[in-house]
């Protein structure tokens, strides 16, 4: 990404006959127009657009003030669900506020994560900005990426309670992160695991650069009452 610029200039004394001052103008002309041309080539002209590029996945994750497991054994005791599986899509999800447009809402997009379950895909809510669209999002996320959750289910009701649902009506369960350390990323470029809080690590994790299953703790069954 080079950049370079030079120039020269040759002065001349005495007078000049005037049809070489008319003609010394054309030529001045000419080449500011060649410039302009070139200039606008060069650059698309002003109509286009900067391409707008919407944050990463761990990047729109927030964080905030909870109580952290201290092991992965303690986040799925607490956690209705554990998978392993792979992000395969991005939808449209949830408002809470005023209303479905309501520009002030909080917005939650839904991570669409194939993991051989019976249900189906796993639709875990996410929270995501309001000013991007769902298409230019698609292009931020990881898809094919390997995942480790701890999932919670979800319970907001469509319309009550100030929750709209914008995504497809599907009629499928929502899940939403036990905390957020209930996200594990493989990052297959740096052959290492992605904690989605690195700030509270877990007494049992498995080394980093190890197995990626060794990150599932599967819940508890509890026992039914006799």
């Amino acid at each position: 990404m080079a950049r370079g610029l030079q120039g020269g200039n040759r002065l001349r004394c005495g007078p000049e006959p005037r049809r070489r001052a008319r003609s010394r103008r054309r030529s001045a002309v000419a080449g500011l127009v060649a410039l302009a041309t070139l200039t606008t080539t060069a650059c698309g002209g002003n109509d286009d657009e900067p391409e707008v590029v919407a944050p990463g996945l761990l990047d729109s994750l927030e964080v905030g003030d909870y109580e952290p497991a201290a092991s992965l054994s303690e986040l799925a005791e607490r956690s209705d669900r554990t998978a392993m599986g792979t992000i395969v899509d991005v939808e449209e999800g949830w408002r809470f506020g005023d209303g479905p447009d309501d520009p002030a809402a909080t917005r939650k997009i839904e991570l669409i994560v194939e993991a051989g379950e019976l249900d189906g895909p796993i639709h875990v809510i996410w929270p995501y900005a309001q000013r991007y669209e769902i298409d230019v999002i698609r292009e931020a996320m990881p898809i094919g990426a390997p995942v480790v959750l701890y999932l919670s289910e979800f319970a907001a009701v469509d319309g009550e309670g100030g929750w709209y649902h914008l995504g497809p009506d599907d009629g499928h369960t929502h899940w939403e992160l036990t905390t957020p350390q209930g996200f594990i990323l493989a990052d297959s470029e740096l052959g290492v695991a992605v904690l989605g809080d690195p700030s509270a690590p877990f007494d049992d994790a498995p080394p980093v650069d190890g197995d990626f299953d060794l990150w599932l703790v599967p819940t508890s069954t509890v026992p039914p009452n006799e």
